[in-house]
Protein backbone atom coordinates (compact mmCIF):
# COMPACT_ATOMS: atom_id res chain seq x y z
CA UNK A 1 0.00 0.00 0.00
CA UNK A 2 1.59 3.28 -1.10
CA UNK A 3 1.88 6.16 1.39
CA UNK A 4 0.84 3.86 4.22
CA UNK A 5 4.13 3.13 5.92
CA UNK A 6 5.25 5.57 8.59
CA UNK A 7 7.56 3.26 10.50
CA UNK A 8 8.44 -0.42 10.72
CA UNK A 9 8.47 -2.26 14.01
CA UNK A 10 10.15 -5.62 14.43
CA UNK A 11 8.17 -8.36 16.14
CA UNK A 12 9.65 -8.58 19.61
CA UNK A 13 8.99 -10.99 22.41
CA UNK A 14 7.90 -14.48 21.43
CA UNK A 15 5.76 -17.27 22.82
CA UNK A 16 3.02 -17.24 25.38
CA UNK A 17 0.73 -20.24 25.43
CA UNK A 18 2.04 -23.56 24.24
CA UNK A 19 0.73 -23.14 20.69
CA UNK A 20 0.85 -19.35 20.36
CA UNK A 21 3.45 -16.78 19.35
CA UNK A 22 2.95 -13.38 20.99
CA UNK A 23 4.86 -10.19 20.16
CA UNK A 24 4.70 -6.46 20.90
CA UNK A 25 3.23 -4.54 17.98
CA UNK A 26 3.29 -1.06 19.49
CA UNK A 27 4.47 0.42 22.79
CA UNK A 28 1.08 1.97 23.51
CA UNK A 29 -2.38 0.86 22.43
CA UNK A 30 -5.96 1.23 23.57
CA UNK A 31 -9.06 -0.10 21.83
CA UNK A 32 -8.01 -2.51 19.06
CA UNK A 33 -9.48 -4.37 16.10
CA UNK A 34 -7.97 -7.04 13.83
CA UNK A 35 -8.84 -8.58 10.45
CA UNK A 36 -7.01 -10.73 7.89
CA UNK A 37 -6.84 -10.35 4.11
CA UNK A 38 -7.02 -12.98 1.36
CA UNK A 39 -3.31 -13.77 1.80
CA UNK A 40 -3.86 -14.36 5.55
CA UNK A 41 -1.90 -11.23 6.52
CA UNK A 42 -3.19 -9.59 9.71
CA UNK A 43 -4.19 -5.92 9.77
CA UNK A 44 -4.67 -4.11 13.10
CA UNK A 45 -6.31 -0.78 13.94
CA UNK A 46 -5.70 0.54 17.45
CA UNK A 47 -6.15 3.57 19.64
CA UNK A 48 -2.87 5.40 20.19
CA UNK A 49 -1.78 8.00 22.76
CA UNK A 50 -3.69 10.48 20.57
CA UNK A 51 -5.74 9.35 17.61
CA UNK A 52 -5.39 5.88 16.15
CA UNK A 53 -2.84 3.74 14.36
CA UNK A 54 -3.02 1.17 11.59
CA UNK A 55 -0.60 -1.73 11.13
CA UNK A 56 -0.10 -4.32 8.39
CA UNK A 57 2.06 -7.39 8.85
CA UNK A 58 4.86 -7.78 6.31
CA UNK A 59 7.10 -10.84 5.93
CA UNK A 60 8.97 -10.31 9.19
CA UNK A 61 7.82 -6.99 10.66
CA UNK A 62 4.93 -4.52 10.85
CA UNK A 63 4.27 -1.48 8.67
CA UNK A 64 2.64 1.05 10.98
CA UNK A 65 0.92 4.36 10.15
CA UNK A 66 -0.89 6.93 12.30
CA UNK A 67 -3.57 8.46 10.04
CA UNK A 68 -5.32 10.37 12.84
CA UNK A 69 -3.33 11.96 15.68
CA UNK A 70 -5.50 14.80 16.98
CA UNK A 71 -8.41 13.45 19.01
CA UNK A 72 -9.01 10.85 21.69
CA UNK A 73 -10.29 7.54 20.26
CA UNK A 74 -12.77 5.73 22.51
CA UNK A 75 -13.75 2.76 20.31
CA UNK A 76 -12.44 1.41 17.00
CA UNK A 77 -13.64 -1.21 14.50
CA UNK A 78 -11.88 -2.59 11.39
CA UNK A 79 -13.18 -4.41 8.30
CA UNK A 80 -11.17 -5.34 5.20
CA UNK A 81 -12.84 -5.42 1.81
CA UNK A 82 -12.17 -8.07 -0.85
CA UNK A 83 -9.12 -6.11 -2.04
CA UNK A 84 -7.59 -6.08 1.42
CA UNK A 85 -8.22 -2.34 1.89
CA UNK A 86 -9.25 -1.14 5.35
CA UNK A 87 -12.54 0.44 6.42
CA UNK A 88 -12.44 1.82 9.95
CA UNK A 89 -15.21 3.05 12.23
CA UNK A 90 -14.33 4.85 15.44
CA UNK A 91 -15.67 7.11 18.16
CA UNK A 92 -13.62 10.30 18.35
CA UNK A 93 -13.75 12.14 21.67
CA UNK A 94 -12.45 15.33 23.25
CA UNK A 95 -9.98 15.91 26.07
CA UNK A 96 -11.79 19.04 27.30
CA UNK A 97 -15.42 19.86 28.26
CA UNK A 98 -18.15 19.35 27.15
CA UNK A 99 -16.59 15.95 26.28
CA UNK A 100 -18.99 15.34 23.40
CA UNK A 101 -17.79 12.97 20.71
CA UNK A 102 -18.51 11.93 17.12
CA UNK A 103 -18.86 8.64 15.27
CA UNK A 104 -16.37 8.71 12.40
CA UNK A 105 -15.54 6.58 9.37
CA UNK A 106 -12.24 6.26 7.48
CA UNK A 107 -11.18 4.24 4.46
CA UNK A 108 -7.92 3.77 2.58
CA UNK A 109 -8.06 3.54 -1.23
CA UNK A 110 -4.47 2.34 -1.70
CA UNK A 111 -3.05 5.87 -1.89
CA UNK A 112 -4.97 8.13 0.48
CA UNK A 113 -7.02 7.99 3.66
CA UNK A 114 -10.53 9.47 3.43
CA UNK A 115 -12.40 10.63 6.55
CA UNK A 116 -16.01 11.57 7.23
CA UNK A 117 -18.34 12.11 10.16
CA UNK A 118 -21.25 9.72 10.57
CA UNK A 119 -22.99 11.62 13.38
CA UNK A 120 -22.22 13.94 16.28
CA UNK A 121 -21.29 15.68 18.39
CA UNK A 122 -23.21 13.85 21.10
CA UNK A 123 -22.56 11.28 23.80
CA UNK A 124 -21.70 7.89 22.33
CA UNK A 125 -20.28 4.64 23.52
CA UNK A 126 -19.85 1.22 21.94
CA UNK A 127 -19.54 0.64 18.24
CA UNK A 128 -20.13 -2.31 15.90
CA UNK A 129 -19.32 -2.25 12.18
CA UNK A 130 -19.58 -4.65 9.23
CA UNK A 131 -19.16 -4.33 5.46
CA UNK A 132 -21.85 -5.29 2.94
CA UNK A 133 -20.93 -7.28 -0.15
CA UNK A 134 -20.68 -4.05 -2.17
CA UNK A 135 -18.21 -2.62 0.42
CA UNK A 136 -20.85 -0.34 1.95
CA UNK A 137 -20.14 0.21 5.67
CA UNK A 138 -22.89 -0.43 8.21
CA UNK A 139 -22.60 0.60 11.87
CA UNK A 140 -24.48 0.37 15.14
CA UNK A 141 -23.73 2.59 18.12
CA UNK A 142 -25.29 3.78 21.35
CA UNK A 143 -26.20 7.45 21.66
CA UNK A 144 -26.95 9.61 24.72
CA UNK A 145 -26.14 6.60 26.85
CA UNK A 146 -26.24 8.49 30.15
CA UNK A 147 -29.97 9.15 29.92
CA UNK A 148 -31.94 7.39 27.20
CA UNK A 149 -29.44 4.85 25.82
CA UNK A 150 -30.75 4.95 22.25
CA UNK A 151 -29.37 2.39 19.80
CA UNK A 152 -28.69 3.75 16.32
CA UNK A 153 -28.06 1.96 13.03
CA UNK A 154 -26.22 3.78 10.24
CA UNK A 155 -25.66 2.81 6.61
CA UNK A 156 -23.65 4.73 4.01
CA UNK A 157 -25.95 5.80 1.16
CA UNK A 158 -24.14 7.55 -1.68
CA UNK A 159 -22.51 10.63 -0.11
CA UNK A 160 -24.65 10.66 3.03
CA UNK A 161 -25.38 8.40 5.98
CA UNK A 162 -28.85 7.00 6.56
CA UNK A 163 -29.41 6.70 10.31
CA UNK A 164 -32.26 4.72 11.88
CA UNK A 165 -33.24 4.25 15.51
CA UNK A 166 -33.39 0.64 16.63
CA UNK A 167 -36.47 0.40 18.91
CA UNK A 168 -34.62 -0.85 21.98
CA UNK A 169 -36.35 1.44 24.50
CA UNK A 170 -38.04 -0.50 27.28
CA UNK A 171 -41.36 0.20 28.99
CA UNK A 172 -39.82 -1.44 32.05
CA UNK A 173 -37.72 1.40 33.43
CA UNK A 174 -35.66 -1.04 35.49
CA UNK A 175 -34.10 -2.44 32.34
CA UNK A 176 -30.81 -0.91 31.30
CA UNK A 177 -29.46 -1.33 27.77
CA UNK A 178 -26.29 -3.30 28.42
CA UNK A 179 -24.93 -4.14 24.99
CA UNK A 180 -25.53 -4.77 21.30
CA UNK A 181 -23.82 -6.12 18.18
CA UNK A 182 -24.48 -5.86 14.44
CA UNK A 183 -24.39 -8.40 11.59
CA UNK A 184 -25.77 -8.48 8.03
CA UNK A 185 -27.67 -11.37 6.46
CA UNK A 186 -27.23 -12.68 2.90
CA UNK A 187 -29.35 -9.82 1.55
CA UNK A 188 -27.26 -7.29 3.53
CA UNK A 189 -30.16 -6.58 5.86
CA UNK A 190 -29.13 -5.81 9.46
CA UNK A 191 -29.64 -7.95 12.51
CA UNK A 192 -28.86 -6.33 15.87
CA UNK A 193 -28.49 -8.47 18.98
CA UNK A 194 -29.42 -6.47 22.09
CA UNK A 195 -29.20 -7.30 25.79
CA UNK A 196 -30.60 -5.54 28.83
CA UNK A 197 -30.04 -5.96 32.56
CA UNK A 198 -31.22 -4.48 35.82
CA UNK A 199 -28.70 -1.84 36.87
CA UNK A 200 -29.12 -2.67 40.57
CA UNK A 201 -27.73 -6.17 40.09
CA UNK A 202 -30.96 -7.97 40.94
CA UNK A 203 -31.60 -11.60 40.21
CA UNK A 204 -33.48 -12.60 37.00
CA UNK A 205 -31.86 -9.61 35.35
CA UNK A 206 -30.65 -10.43 31.83
CA UNK A 207 -32.66 -10.37 28.59
CA UNK A 208 -31.55 -11.03 25.00
CA UNK A 209 -33.39 -10.06 21.80
CA UNK A 210 -32.54 -9.74 18.12
CA UNK A 211 -33.91 -6.93 15.96
CA UNK A 212 -34.11 -7.70 12.24
CA UNK A 213 -34.85 -5.14 9.54
CA UNK A 214 -36.86 -6.26 6.48
CA UNK A 215 -36.03 -3.19 4.39
CA UNK A 216 -38.92 -1.17 5.80
CA UNK A 217 -39.38 -1.88 9.51
CA UNK A 218 -37.64 -3.38 12.51
CA UNK A 219 -38.95 -6.63 14.00
CA UNK A 220 -38.07 -7.68 17.53
CA UNK A 221 -37.59 -11.34 18.45
CA UNK A 222 -37.11 -12.21 22.12
CA UNK A 223 -34.55 -14.98 22.39
CA UNK A 224 -33.52 -15.59 26.00
CA UNK A 225 -33.83 -14.42 29.59
CA UNK A 226 -31.83 -15.62 32.55
CA UNK A 227 -30.99 -15.02 36.19
CA UNK A 228 -27.71 -13.31 36.83
CA UNK A 229 -26.16 -10.58 38.87
CA UNK A 230 -25.73 -8.19 35.98
CA UNK A 231 -23.79 -6.26 35.05
CA UNK A 232 -20.85 -7.83 36.83
CA UNK A 233 -21.28 -11.42 35.67
CA UNK A 234 -22.39 -10.57 32.18
CA UNK A 235 -20.80 -9.74 28.85
CA UNK A 236 -22.23 -8.06 25.83
CA UNK A 237 -23.75 -10.16 23.07
CA UNK A 238 -21.72 -10.67 19.89
CA UNK A 239 -23.63 -11.59 16.75
CA UNK A 240 -22.22 -13.15 13.58
CA UNK A 241 -23.96 -14.32 10.41
CA UNK A 242 -23.37 -17.68 8.75
CA UNK A 243 -23.96 -17.28 4.99
CA UNK A 244 -24.20 -21.05 4.45
CA UNK A 245 -27.31 -21.35 6.64
CA UNK A 246 -28.38 -17.67 6.54
CA UNK A 247 -28.70 -17.81 10.34
CA UNK A 248 -27.47 -15.46 13.04
CA UNK A 249 -25.18 -16.82 15.76
CA UNK A 250 -25.02 -15.02 19.12
CA UNK A 251 -22.61 -15.65 21.98
CA UNK A 252 -23.05 -14.06 25.39
CA UNK A 253 -22.68 -14.78 29.06
CA UNK A 254 -25.71 -14.51 31.28
CA UNK A 255 -24.03 -15.11 34.64
CA UNK A 256 -20.76 -16.15 36.22
CA UNK A 257 -21.55 -19.80 35.48
CA UNK A 258 -23.71 -19.69 32.37
CA UNK A 259 -22.28 -19.33 28.89
CA UNK A 260 -24.93 -19.15 26.17
CA UNK A 261 -24.70 -19.82 22.44
CA UNK A 262 -27.72 -18.97 20.30
CA UNK A 263 -28.47 -19.82 16.66
CA UNK A 264 -31.47 -18.85 14.53
CA UNK A 265 -33.49 -15.96 13.19
CA UNK A 266 -37.06 -14.72 13.23
CA UNK A 267 -39.19 -16.72 15.66
CA UNK A 268 -36.97 -19.82 15.54
CA UNK A 269 -33.97 -19.91 17.89
CA UNK A 270 -31.88 -22.65 19.39
CA UNK A 271 -30.45 -21.72 22.79
CA UNK A 272 -27.56 -23.85 24.05
CA UNK A 273 -27.08 -23.33 27.77
CA UNK A 274 -24.38 -24.16 30.32
CA UNK A 275 -21.68 -24.39 27.69
CA UNK A 276 -18.00 -24.44 28.57
CA UNK A 277 -17.78 -20.93 27.14
CA UNK A 278 -16.19 -19.54 30.26
CA UNK A 279 -14.23 -16.65 28.84
CA UNK A 280 -15.38 -13.10 29.15
CA UNK A 281 -16.63 -11.19 32.16
CA UNK A 282 -14.87 -8.10 30.88
CA UNK A 283 -13.28 -8.39 27.42
CA UNK A 284 -13.83 -10.95 24.68
CA UNK A 285 -14.47 -11.40 20.97
CA UNK A 286 -16.33 -13.96 18.88
CA UNK A 287 -16.14 -14.84 15.18
CA UNK A 288 -17.38 -17.58 12.87
CA UNK A 289 -15.25 -19.57 10.44
CA UNK A 290 -17.09 -21.95 8.11
CA UNK A 291 -20.05 -21.86 10.47
CA UNK A 292 -18.06 -22.79 13.59
CA UNK A 293 -17.47 -20.44 16.54
CA UNK A 294 -14.14 -19.16 17.81
CA UNK A 295 -13.94 -17.11 21.02
CA UNK A 296 -11.20 -15.30 22.95
CA UNK A 297 -11.68 -13.64 26.30
CA UNK A 298 -10.11 -12.63 29.59
CA UNK A 299 -10.66 -10.64 32.75
CA UNK A 300 -8.57 -9.15 35.52
CA UNK A 301 -8.37 -12.46 37.37
CA UNK A 302 -8.12 -14.98 34.54
CA UNK A 303 -5.68 -15.50 31.66
CA UNK A 304 -6.55 -14.92 28.03
CA UNK A 305 -8.23 -18.09 26.76
CA UNK A 306 -9.01 -19.21 23.22
CA UNK A 307 -12.00 -21.51 22.67
CA UNK A 308 -13.32 -23.13 19.53
CA UNK A 309 -15.88 -25.74 18.58
CA UNK A 310 -15.39 -28.57 16.13
CA UNK A 311 -17.31 -31.79 15.42
CA UNK A 312 -16.10 -33.25 18.73
CA UNK A 313 -17.30 -30.35 20.85
CA UNK A 314 -15.69 -27.34 22.52
CA UNK A 315 -11.95 -27.09 23.17
CA UNK A 316 -9.90 -24.41 24.86
CA UNK A 317 -6.33 -23.38 25.61
CA UNK A 318 -4.56 -20.60 27.44
CA UNK A 319 -3.02 -17.96 25.18
CA UNK A 320 -1.52 -15.39 27.55
CA UNK A 321 -1.27 -14.88 31.29
CA UNK A 322 -1.41 -11.11 31.51
CA UNK A 323 -3.95 -8.43 32.37
CA UNK A 324 -5.91 -7.39 29.28
CA UNK A 325 -8.02 -4.28 28.62
CA UNK A 326 -9.24 -5.03 25.08
CA UNK A 327 -9.26 -7.93 22.60
CA UNK A 328 -10.05 -8.54 18.96
CA UNK A 329 -10.09 -11.87 17.10
CA UNK A 330 -9.86 -12.80 13.42
CA UNK A 331 -9.70 -16.23 11.78
CA UNK A 332 -8.01 -16.34 8.39
CA UNK A 333 -9.12 -18.33 5.35
CA UNK A 334 -7.07 -21.34 6.51
CA UNK A 335 -8.76 -21.42 9.91
CA UNK A 336 -5.78 -19.95 11.79
CA UNK A 337 -6.78 -17.53 14.60
CA UNK A 338 -5.07 -14.15 15.06
CA UNK A 339 -5.63 -11.89 18.05
CA UNK A 340 -4.86 -8.24 18.87
CA UNK A 341 -4.41 -7.61 22.58
CA UNK A 342 -4.35 -4.32 24.44
CA UNK A 343 -2.46 -5.26 27.60
CA UNK A 344 -3.27 -3.42 30.81
CA UNK A 345 0.35 -2.24 31.04
CA UNK A 346 -0.15 -0.30 27.80
CA UNK A 347 1.53 -2.57 25.24
CA UNK A 348 -0.36 -3.51 22.09
CA UNK A 349 0.32 -7.19 21.41
CA UNK A 350 -0.32 -9.42 18.43
CA UNK A 351 -0.62 -13.19 18.65
CA UNK A 352 -1.19 -16.04 16.24
CA UNK A 353 -1.69 -19.71 16.76
CA UNK A 354 1.21 -21.73 15.42
CA UNK A 355 -1.00 -24.34 13.81
CA UNK A 356 -4.65 -24.65 12.92
CA UNK A 357 -5.38 -27.76 14.97
CA UNK A 358 -9.16 -27.51 14.66
CA UNK A 359 -9.61 -31.25 15.18
CA UNK A 360 -7.00 -31.96 17.81
CA UNK A 361 -7.32 -31.75 21.57
CA UNK A 362 -4.72 -29.43 23.04
CA UNK A 363 -3.59 -29.40 26.65
CA UNK A 364 -3.86 -25.82 27.96
CA UNK A 365 -0.59 -24.09 28.68
CA UNK A 366 0.67 -23.78 32.24
CA UNK A 367 -0.80 -20.83 34.17
CA UNK A 368 2.80 -19.74 34.81
CA UNK A 369 3.35 -19.06 31.10
CA UNK A 370 4.45 -15.56 30.13
CA UNK A 371 5.38 -13.72 26.97
CA UNK A 372 9.08 -13.92 27.80
CA UNK A 373 11.10 -15.81 25.19
CA UNK A 374 11.05 -19.51 26.03
CA UNK A 375 12.01 -22.77 24.39
CA UNK A 376 9.94 -25.88 25.00
CA UNK A 377 11.20 -29.39 24.42
CA UNK A 378 7.66 -30.58 23.79
CA UNK A 379 6.93 -28.50 20.70
CA UNK A 380 9.08 -28.15 17.60
CA UNK A 381 7.82 -25.90 14.82
CA UNK A 382 9.15 -27.33 11.59
CA UNK A 383 8.78 -25.49 8.29
CA UNK A 384 11.43 -27.16 6.10
CA UNK A 385 11.14 -30.22 3.87
CA UNK A 386 13.00 -32.71 6.07
CA UNK A 387 12.94 -33.76 9.70
CA UNK A 388 15.90 -35.25 11.54
CA UNK A 389 15.79 -37.00 14.90
CA UNK A 390 18.72 -34.93 16.09
CA UNK A 391 16.28 -31.99 16.31
CA UNK A 392 13.62 -33.76 18.34
CA UNK A 393 14.26 -33.59 22.08
CA UNK A 394 16.25 -36.39 23.68
CA UNK A 395 15.34 -39.17 21.24
CA UNK A 396 18.46 -41.25 20.67
CA UNK A 397 19.97 -40.61 17.27
CA UNK A 398 20.55 -44.32 16.61
CA UNK A 399 17.00 -45.34 17.49
CA UNK A 400 14.05 -45.88 15.23
CA UNK A 401 10.89 -43.83 15.65
CA UNK A 402 7.43 -43.40 14.20
CA UNK A 403 5.64 -40.18 13.36
CA UNK A 404 2.03 -40.24 14.57
CA UNK A 405 -0.77 -37.84 13.65
CA UNK A 406 -3.03 -36.16 16.22
CA UNK A 407 -5.27 -39.24 16.37
CA UNK A 408 -2.32 -41.55 17.15
CA UNK A 409 -2.18 -43.14 13.70
CA UNK A 410 1.33 -43.86 12.40
CA UNK A 411 1.97 -41.86 9.23
CA UNK A 412 5.73 -42.38 8.75
CA UNK A 413 8.68 -44.46 9.90
CA UNK A 414 11.51 -42.12 10.86
CA UNK A 415 15.12 -43.06 10.19
CA UNK A 416 18.20 -41.68 12.04
CA UNK A 417 19.05 -39.38 9.10
CA UNK A 418 16.93 -36.74 7.32
CA UNK A 419 13.31 -37.71 6.64
CA UNK A 420 11.33 -36.17 3.80
CA UNK A 421 8.15 -34.57 5.20
CA UNK A 422 7.02 -32.62 2.15
CA UNK A 423 3.89 -34.76 1.71
CA UNK A 424 2.66 -34.04 5.26
CA UNK A 425 0.03 -31.39 5.87
CA UNK A 426 0.45 -28.69 8.50
CA UNK A 427 -0.67 -29.73 11.95
CA UNK A 428 0.27 -31.55 15.14
CA UNK A 429 2.28 -34.77 15.09
CA UNK A 430 4.07 -36.92 17.65
CA UNK A 431 7.49 -38.56 17.34
CA UNK A 432 7.44 -41.82 19.29
CA UNK A 433 10.68 -43.67 19.89
CA UNK A 434 10.55 -47.44 19.33
CA UNK A 435 12.32 -50.10 21.31
CA UNK A 436 13.85 -50.13 24.82
CA UNK A 437 16.20 -47.43 26.02
CA UNK A 438 19.39 -47.77 28.04
CA UNK A 439 19.28 -49.30 31.49
CA UNK A 440 18.06 -46.90 34.15
CA UNK A 441 16.40 -44.54 31.73
CA UNK A 442 12.71 -43.87 31.33
CA UNK A 443 10.54 -45.55 28.73
CA UNK A 444 10.40 -44.62 25.06
CA UNK A 445 10.40 -40.86 24.49
CA UNK A 446 7.44 -39.10 22.86
CA UNK A 447 7.79 -35.56 21.55
CA UNK A 448 5.22 -33.29 19.98
CA UNK A 449 6.10 -31.75 16.62
CA UNK A 450 4.23 -28.91 14.91
CA UNK A 451 4.63 -28.83 11.13
CA UNK A 452 3.80 -25.42 9.73
CA UNK A 453 3.93 -24.53 6.04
Amino acid sequence: MRHLVCCVLALTGVVAGQNWAIGILAARGGSCAIDTDSTCRPHVAFGAAAGWGYAVRTDDSWAVAYPQTERLVLEIELCLDENGLPHIGYIEGRYTPPYLDSVRYARFDGDTWHFETVTGPARHDALSMVLARDKTPHMAFREDFVDSAVTKYACKASDTWSILTVPTEQTDTLRYLRGFSLALDKADRPGVAVAWCRPAGQDDSVWLAVFEHDGQDWHRFDVDSAPGWAPWDFWWPRVQHDPASDLFHVAYRASAYRGVYVTGRGNLWRVEEDLPVSVGNQVYDFVLHEGRPHVVGANVRCPLVYQWRWAGGWEEEVVLVELVSDLSLAVDRNGLPHVAIAALDGDLLYGRRLFVGIQETVRPASPSASRLPTITREVLVWSTTTLSLRNVGDIALHSRAKLLDASGRAVMDLQPGPNDIRRLASGVYFVKEEGPRSKGSEGPSVRKVVIQR
